[in-house]
């Protein structure tokens, strides 16, 4: 009964050691497979792997159950043994097959240790597999969401492809508009060195210098715009413009030392004589006071400044002039007053010629003023004779400005 069970216990373990096998063979060949069918697709490789861990739990299960009965059978062969081994025994040579079987069996439990171990190693194994599966699995999924996004983008293409189609075709037609006008103004800097640039910039100063020569009489002026027109020549660098510039600045120089009548000399020259009228000493001496007479309508609405002054001289000068004795010795106020008037009205007729640059009507009137002092005045008096020498100073003074006319023409000339 005894080695039956033996029998029976060996049996067992053989066919548990089988089904490990199967169970080590069926997780290589799903290993292997799993291998072919990450390589084929995605799909097959998650389906491998799904059946390679359901076969490794089985066969996990398996064994656990086939160890749970190879314990139970080895306890019941050791409770037997231990029954033989009894004083009632005394067949030594079943006494040693016993030993030799609990022997066998122990080996076969060391055995059976050793592949629980390498299948643990393996469940380790399958399960640093799992992992890799898991980190396949995020991987995947990653790349899922990256081309999901890359469809995206792929779709929103052709329309940015049509966007910067526009702005290529206005970045187009800008740079053509600019050629254009690159065009135009190298045509227009053509034409400019064509027609002379540098003379065309300088014509309205020079026309302007004209201006300030002849009409305003201001040289100083004048010749300030003609060497600023010089300078704009120059800068021009035009060969052409040489002669132009030599012309413009030979100008500016002969009208600044063109002479310019001094008005403020002439101005101190008539307020210096004017008040001395006044002061002169009539020929015939002193005239006795008379009573004053009453003044006329006509005194009454002439009674203000020169027009007064003028108004009386006008009426004595009528009255005067039918005798012609009365120029030596003027005995009377009014003709006293008259001539008087008379002097002064020529001291300022010569200062209004001299401010209109009226040289022969200048010493004309102070000619006049001059022999009326000598013909009415005594001049055996101070103040008379040094009145008299003032005036022949004032008729040496040049009150026009020197003529510029031909310079004038030279600039006119150049802008031709």
């Amino acid at each position: 009964m005894t080695e039956n069970e033996n029998v029976i216990d060996a049996s067992t373990v053989g066919e548990s050691e089988s089904a490990a096998q199967s169970t080590a063979a069926e997780s290589k060949t799903a290993t292997e497979d799993k291998k072919t069918t990450c390589k084929t697709g995605n799909g097959a490789m998650w389906l491998a792997i799904i059946l390679l861990i359901a076969v490794s739990i089985g066969g996990i299960v398996i064994l656990y159950k086939r160890l749970d009965m190879v314990e139970n059978r080895l306890f019941a062969n050791l409770k037997t043994v231990e029954a033989s081994n009894s004083p009632k025994v005394t067949d030594s040579e079943s006494d040693s097959r016993l030993v030799a079987k609990i022997v066998a069996l122990e080996n076969k439990d060391q055995d059976f240790s050793k592949k629980i171990e390498k299948i643990l190693a393996t469940q380790k194994n399958f399960i640093s597999i799992e992992q890799s599966a898991n980190k396949e699995s995020k991987r995947l999924n990653d790349l899922k969401t990256d081309f999901a996004t890359f469809k995206e983008n792929l779709a929103t293409v052709p329309q940015s492809l049509e966007l910067e189609s526009k702005k290529l075709n206005l970045l187009r037609d800008d740079f053509s508009s600019l050629e254009k006008k690159l065009k135009a103004l190298q045509e227009e800097q053509a034409k400019a060195k064509a027609k002379n640039l540098g003379l065309l910039k300088a014509r309205p100063v020079i026309k302007t210098g004209i201006r300030q020569a002849e009409i305003l009489g201001n040289l100083k002026q004048a010749a300030l715009l003609f060497q600023e027109a010089a300078v704009i020549l120059r800068d021009a660098k035009d060969p052409r413009n040489a002669l132009a510039e030599q012309k413009l600045v030979q100008i500016s120089q002969n009208l600044q030392k063109a002479y310019i009548p001094d008005v403020m000399q002439i101005n101190s020259i008539f307020d210096d004589l004017l008040p001395k009228v006044n002061q002169l000493t009539f020929l015939g001496g002193k005239i006795a006071a008379k009573k004053p007479k009453k003044a006329s309508k006509a005194d009454d609405l002439s009674a203000s400044g020169v027009v007064n002054t003028i108004w009386s001289d006008v009426r004595s000068l009528v009255k005067i002039s039918k005798d012609e004795s009365e120029y030596k010795a003027v005995t009377s106020n009014e003709a006293r007053q008259s001539y008087r008037a008379i002097l002064r009205l020529k001291l300022e007729q010569a200062r209004f010629m001299a401010h209109t640059s009226n040289q022969a009507e200048y010493e004309n009137s102070i000619n006049a003023a001059r022999m009326l002092t000598e013909k009415f005045f005594d001049n055996t008096n101070s103040k008379v004779t040094n009145f008299t020498k003032s005036l022949e100073e004032a008729a040496k003074v040049k009150v026009t400005t020197e003529d510029v006319t031909d310079q004038l023409q030279i600039a006119r000339e150049i802008i031709k």
